[in-house]
């Protein structure tokens, strides 16, 4: 549980930094823990279309760029905001 708690706070922080409109907004009326802790758990396997998801494994896999889930998170948050 320390992972996922942590991850979700970094990516708290990333959106604060990102926008924070969008942020404030959020805080207001949910915790992130309400709405990204089962993208963490199952790597974003529930919100994603089946043949994106693929690709999005391959940019983790072979990238190996430890930020990019907490950038790939606020993404999404963001692509949804309305």
């Amino acid at each position: 549980m320390p992972y996922i708690k942590c991850t979700l706070h970094l990516t708290d922080l990333l959106l604060a930094y990102i926008d924070r409109e969008l942020h404030s907004h959020l805080k207001r009326r949910l915790s992130i823990e309400m709405y990204a802790a089962s993208w963490v758990t199952t790597l974003f396997s529930r919100v994603i279309e089946f043949t994106l998801l693929f690709e999005l494994w391959e940019i983790f896999l072979f990238e190996r760029d430890k930020y990019f889930t907490f950038y790939f998170a606020v993404a999404l948050i963001k692509s949804n905001r309305n």
